[in-house]
C-alpha cells in the first residue's frame, strides 16, 4: 500500500511531455495522425483522463491532451481563471505548430473549450460538448457520496477504492450511479446490472477512476474549478462560430441538462443529442454507441 502512490505517480510522469509555452509549463500527451484534436478532461482529470476519453474517436486524428493548469504536473500558475485557461491551451497548439483544431469539451472542461471558441474562433474548426458545463455552476452536495469523500481525505482510501474496483465493481458501480444520475431506486438497479453485464463498461469504470487518482496531484486543479465555475458569468455564446455538437444525458445529477439546453439554445447552428436516461458518464448508457457515432460522423462531415 505504501509505495502505490509513488508508482503511480512514475507512471504517469512517464506517460506525458511537459513543454514550456508563453502562458507557462504545460504537461501533455498525444496520439495519432490527422487532423488535431483537442482534449480538455473534466475535475479531478488530467492528460490520461483526456486521452482515454477521446480515442474512441477512432482514427484519422492527431489527439492532444493536456492536463489543465492545477492537475498533475502542470502549475496552476500556468492558467487560473477558465480564460487564462483557454489562452494557455491555444499556446501550447502553437508550441506544437498546430493552427487549428477540434476542441472537445468534457464536464468541467466546457467552460474552457467554449471559451477557445469565443477567444480565437480561427483557431477551431469542430467543438463537441459532452456532459459539459457551460453556465454558473455549484456542486451539489447532496450528490457527494461516500466513495468521493473516502478518496479525497486519504491516501489509504484511493488505494483501498482501486483496489476494491477490481474485486467488488459492482459497489463501484452503485455509488458512480446514485451520484452522477438522478434515478428512482428500480431505475437504478437496472442501469447498475446493465453496466455489470458489460465488460467495456466495467473497464471503463475502473479505468475512470484510475484517471482520478491519485487525489494529491489533482487536488489544486479541483479545488480551483470549482471556485471558477462557481463565479462564472454569462457566456456569449451566441458569438460561437464554430460547429457545436452538444451530448448531455437528461439524468444528469452532477451538469444539470438545463446546461445542455441553455447551450444548444445560444450557439448558432448547435445540434443537441438528448439522452433519455443518460446520466453524467455518458459512456455508461445504453445509447453510448449511437452517441459516438455521432460525434464520429460529425467530425468526419467536417473534413
Amino acid at each position: 500500500m505504501f509505495d502505490w502512490k509513488s508508482k503511480r505517480i512514475a507512471e504517469l510522469n512517464s506517460g506525458s511531455t511537459v513543454v514550456k509555452t508563453i502562458a507557462g509549463p504545460m504537461e501533455y500527451c498525444e496520439l495519432g495522425h490527422g487532423k488535431a484534436l483537442l482534449s480538455i478532461h473534466g475535475g479531478p482529470g488530467g492528460y490520461d483522463q483526456a486521452l482515454m476519453v477521446a480515442q474512441g474517436l477512432g482514427q484519422g486524428y492527431r489527439l492532444i491532451c493536456p492536463s489543465r493548469p492545477g492537475y498533475l504536473r502542470t502549475p496552476l500558475s500556468t492558467g487560473k481563471t477558465i480564460e487564462a485557461q483557454a489562452d494557455a491551451l491555444v499556446t501550447l497548439l502553437d508550441k506544437l505548430g498546430i493552427n487549428q483544431a477540434a476542441i472537445a469539451g468534457y464536464s468541467a472542461g466546457g467552460p474552457i473549450a467554449l471559451q477557445i471558441a469565443l477567444r480565437h474562433p480561427e483557431r477551431v474548426w469542430a467543438l463537441i460538448l459532452e456532459s459539459a458545463v457551460t453556465k454558473k455552476y455549484v456542486i451539489n452536495q447532496e450528490k457527494v457520496g461516500p466513495l468521493e469523500k473516502f478518496i479525497f481525505l486519504s491516501s489509504p482510501g484511493e488505494w483501498l477504492i482501486n483496489l476494491l474496483s477490481s474485486w467488488r465493481p459492482d459497489l463501484l458501480a452503485q455509488q458512480i450511479v446514485d451520484t452522477e444520475g438522478d434515478f428512482d431506486p428500480d431505475t437504478a438497479k437496472t442501469i447498475i446490472s446493465e453496466i455489470l453485464d458489460d465488460p467495456r463498461k466495467v473497464e471503463f469504470l475502473q479505468k475512470l477512476l484510475h484517471t482520478m487518482s491519485p487525489y494529491c496531484i489533482r487536488k489544486e486543479g479541483l479545488e480551483n474549478d470549482l471556485k471558477q465555475l462557481s463565479d462564472m458569468d454569462r457566456y456569449p455564446l451566441e458569438h460561437i462560430t464554430a460547429p457545436t455538437l452538444i451530448c448531455h444525458g437528461k439524468k444528469d445529477a452532477d451538469v444539470p441538462f438545463e446546461h445542455a439546453q441553455f447551450a444548444a439554445d445560444t450557439i448558432p447552428g448547435a445540434e443537441l443529442v438528448a439522452v433519455e436516461e443518460g446520466f453524467h458518464l455518458l459512456r455508461l448508457s445504453e445509447k453510448w454507441p449511437d452517441i459516438l457515432n455521432k460525434e464520429k460522423f460529425f467530425l468526419k462531415a467536417l473534413f
